[in-house]
């Protein structure tokens, strides 16, 4: 089990194994076996610091009979995500798939007894989508699409993310902020600044911790009580909007959450709680 494994394994050789996993059972006279499903896994990482993903939630992580599959994930580098079954009999297979390449990471074998637990190799999650598939004897049955960002933090709102390749893409995607990490302090970044009237400013500030994307968020100041924030990715979407609180000085300001700066752009937009049309945006920013 990858979770299981100890650390400072290195890196395992590349699982690009076409025809791995083989079909059961024997052949007719004279006719070569049926090939069995292509897997191709990206390189393993070191096994530290593993979790599940949405642990036991059936969205995300199918059940079809007595087997069911769930989405672990390694912790470094880079968002390490593969799959282990738990299986509810024998002949059940199963694999990880990404939504941007089409990549399928098939089960290390198919499974042979009720309870056995198999993995599957693993997939990159940063910057893409991941979902588990069971493909049993009588059914085949996938989880929902788990989307991460660039820095490998969670991207599930309801909208459709531009890094899945949906051509409709638009504003209305959302994007999630990272809830383990606060603003704080930080530098504006130029040029990103938007001016509503003549009391309204909104900009984006960033922080930068050694080793990691970079950190940005939004803030507003304005006179006005009646007044939202929200930073915007043009691959992930639009953060929640947050309102105003108002500041002993008798203004009004507010500060979105953290979202990565690496791969995307991200803007800062403003509008009025009561009346959402029109919203007014900043400069895109590039990292």
């Amino acid at each position: 089990m990858g979770k299981n494994r100890a650390a400072g394994i290195g890196l395992a050789s590349l699982l690009l194994a076409a025809g791995a996993l083989t079909a059961t059972g024997g052949s007719a006279a004279g006719q070569p076996a049926a090939a069995g499903p292509t897997s191709s896994c990206d390189e393993e990482g070191f096994d530290w610091d593993s979790a599940e993903i949405y642990p036991g939630e059936e969205k995300y992580n199918p059940e079809v009979g007595d087997s069911k599959l769930q989405l672990w994930q390694w912790h470094v580098w880079r968002e390490d995500t593969y799959g282990v079954l738990t299986a509810g009999g024998p002949h059940v297979k199963f694999y990880i798939e990404d939504k941007k390449s089409g990549q399928r990471c098939w089960g290390k074998k198919e499974s042979e007894e009720w309870g056995e637990e198999i993995e599957t190799g693993v997939l990159d999650n940063r910057n893409t989508s991941i979902r588990a598939c069971i493909v049993d004897p009588d059914e085949r049955k996938c989880g929902a699409w788990h989307r991460e960002d660039a820095g490998g933090h969670r991207q599930n709102g309801t909208g459709r993310g531009k890094i899945d390749g949906y051509p409709d893409y638009h504003l209305n995607a959302k994007a999630s902020y990272d809830p383990h990490e606060y603003p704080g302090a930080g530098p504006d970044v130029p040029g990103t600044t938007v001016k509503w009237g003549k009391h309204t400013k909104a900009k984006i500030k960033t922080r930068i911790d050694a080793g990691e994307a970079e950190k940005s968020f939004g803030v507003v100041n304005t006179s006005e009580k009646d007044v939202e924030v929200a930073l915007a990715s043009d691959k992930y979407g639009v953060g929640k909007w947050r309102k105003v609180y108002k500041l002993p000085s008798g203004r009004y300001a507010a500060r979105t959450g953290i979202l990565y700066n690496q791969h995307d752009a991200l803007m800062v937009c403003v509008r009025r709680a009561s009346d959402p049309s029109p919203t007014y945006c900043g400069n895109w920013h590039r990292s």
